[in-house]
């Protein structure tokens, strides 16, 4: 459940040693939390009763003394969670929603148990709560994004059509975010082939800047040409699809392929016929 903040270099537990100590001499929060994973880290193949009360100790001990930090309260929750406590670390974050109702991490947190072990509208609420705040991630974006794709049949007060046009929105955002992560844009631009009425000149766009940012070598490369080429022909340009699938390896000449390319051409050469641009538009 939980993503590791920051490494430290050395396993210390409250009560079983001394607190790491910060460069000023003063141990943070973030600190603090960090040595508590790697020590549960590195026992976790080992753990005995013992240990286990002494590190949910010290993350309660954590938590009486810095009351107001939501990051200790969600590492306590994600603590309970991991180690199965399902029901407190539910009881937690809901705790920390409380007291900070415009955390992400708790709202992300909850709504990602809860998407396992509870009302899956519930939970696209509380993703969707964490995707909007203003301390969201581009991960949190996507998550909620990916969730809403697919279970949008189950997204409260809204059609399956609608929670697609959501996710899509999403998606995007978090591309823009990080524009050079290409799962975020791949993402975006597959989401497009779901919708019933997509806006087929936005689609190729997405797929040719995920073209651009795929290495030559990358065995995906092909299938998101293809992609790209079915974009292209939705959206009228019959020039970009056979561009794309030019592109093609030669061991790529699949059934698909030859399709996709004889519409192409067949669509190249009715707009020539009749006097038009190949992409639609009057010369």
């Amino acid at each position: 459940m939980r993503q590791p903040i920051f490494l430290l270099c050395a396993c210390l537990l409250v009560g079983m040693g001394p607190r790491p100590a910060a460069a000023s001499g003063k141990t943070t929060v973030r600190e603090e939390i960090a040595a508590l994973q790697l020590l549960e880290a590195a026992r976790r193949e080992q753990v005995s009763k013992a240990d286990e009360e002494k590190i949910e100790a010290a993350y309660r001990d954590l938590v009486r003394r810095h009351p107001e930090s939501a990051e200790a309260g969600n590492a306590y929750a994600a603590h309970l969670y991991d180690t199965g406590s399902v029901a407190r670390a539910l009881a937690k974050w809901r705790e920390m929603l409380d007291r900070h109702p415009e955390n992400a991490e708790a709202a992300f947190q909850f709504g990602h148990a809860t998407l396992q072990h509870g009302d899956t509208g519930e939970a696209l609420d509380f993703l969707r709560r964490a995707a909007r705040s203003p301390e969201a991630t581009p991960f949190q974006i996507v998550s909620f994004a990916n969730a809403l794709y697919l279970f949008r049949k189950e997204a409260r007060g809204r059609t399956a059509e609608a929670a697609l046009e959501e996710a899509l929105a999403e998606f995007e955002r978090a591309a823009r975010l990080e524009p050079a992560n290409l799962e975020y844009l791949r993402a975006y631009a597959e989401t497009y082939f779901a919708l019933p009425r997509p806006d087929w000149g936005r689609a190729l766009e997405a797929w040719k800047r995920v073209v651009t940012l795929t290495p030559d070598g990358d065995p995906a490369l092909g299938f998101y040409l293809l992609q790209a080429a079915r974009a292209a022909l939705h959206a009228g340009d019959a020039k970009a699809a056979l561009g794309f699938l030019d592109r093609l390896p030669a061991d790529r000449n699949s059934r698909v392929t030859r399709r996709l390319r004889q519409q192409a051409e067949d669509a190249l050469a009715h707009t020539r016929k009749i006097g038009i641009d190949p992409r639609g538009v009057s010369p």
